[in-house]
């Protein structure tokens, strides 16, 4: 194995080590407010994407979040202890007694945390996607504004692609979402060394970009009888331009089968959802005409990518660029 190979794989190695698995309990602490060293200001979003500051003068106690991927984040920063509850989607409910270790003292929801449940837990602070505030779930940003509780939107769980307003989905706003839990939480020095290790995965991995050949891509996910189209403002997109390579982009988010057929790309990312099941689902697609014939199966150049790695990866960012590098190039 050459020496960039050692490196690269020693740093994700490290990565993966500190915030994945099951390892490092939270311990449940004392409850006392705490005071920021100066108040935090931040520009958020509501549901409909427009913006909405919010403001902190104290460490929030009683947190509520939707999604494992924003707990990683809290329990990564040590602040798991102030996590009241959490919602995980049915397709991850098989990880939950992983969190029950961590977080022993939380309630946790399979499928959506509905607003009766929320409030139930006295809250003082809400995380989530974008779609855990649509009524039925969570409801209105507005409502939990009206009752002082702040709400924050992940950056990357807008719409996918991201359309306007919304922000583009990219490496810096994970990183800035990881930045703005330091700052409300009171640790950025530990949200400085995560991203730290995003950045340092991502310059390994472009310096060894850098000697191989540029390829087209089309990430693409089956839905039914349609194929939606993820280009240059999705996650995966940005970091397929940051390693050196090409996106196929389209006006529309969807695309027929011709189209695809046409388009021929290098390199093609598959997006599933879930486990072997579904990527073998979504793989079935090219088994016959007139997508058997695409030049990426042809070479053996169609990578399943799952959902966590396109949207929204938080700490998990450096695996996402560790696996769209190994699709791009080896």
């Amino acid at each position: 194995m050459c020496w960039s190979k050692i490196v690269t794989a020693g740093i994700i190695a490290a990565g993966i080590a500190l915030f994945s698995g099951c390892g490092g309990k939270t311990e449940k602490m004392e409850v006392s407010e705490s005071l920021l060293p100066k108040p935090v200001s931040i520009i958020n979003f509501t549901f409909d994407g427009s913006p909405s500051r919010l403001t902190f003068s104290k460490v929030p106690q009683r947190v509520v979040v939707t999604r494992p991927e924003i707990l990683d984040v809290l329990i990564r920063l040590g602040v798991g202890d102030k996590v009241v509850a959490a919602s995980f989607p049915m397709n991850a409910k098989d990880r939950i007694p992983c969190y029950k270790e961590k977080i022993p003292h939380a309630l946790i929801v399979e499928g959506e945390l509905d607003k009766e449940t929320a409030l139930i837990q006295k809250p003082d602070f809400i995380i989530g996607w974008r779609m855990s505030f649509r009524e039925g779930a969570l409801g209105n940003v507005s409502f939990w504004k009206e009752k002082n509780i702040p709400v924050y939107i992940e950056e990357n769980s807008g719409p996918v692609p991201a359309v306007d307003p919304f922000p583009p989905c990219t490496v810096d706003s994970e990183m800035n979402f990881i930045r703005n839990m330091g700052a409300i939480f009171d640790k950025e020095e530990t949200a400085a060394q995560v991203i730290d290790e995003i950045e340092s995965v991502l310059r390994e991995l472009q310096k060894k970009a850098k000697g191989e050949r540029p390829v087209r891509v089309l990430t693409i996910e089956f839905m039914g009888d349609k194929i939606e189209v993820f280009g240059d403002k999705l996650l995966s997109g940005d970091i397929i331009k940051r390693l050196g390579s090409f996106n196929i982009n389209y006006e529309v988010p969807f695309i027929s089968a011709e189209e695809l057929r046409t388009a021929d790309p290098d390199v093609i990312f598959l997006i599933y959802h879930g486990g072997n099941t579904d990527r073998e689902i979504a793989k079935s697609h090219f088994e016959e005409a007139p997508l058997f014939y695409l030049r990426a199966v042809q070479m053996g150049r169609i990578y399943p990518l799952e959902y966590k790695y396109v949207c929204a990866t938080n700490v998990k960012t450096g695996e996402s660029i560790d696996a769209i590098y190994k699709g791009l190039y080896e």
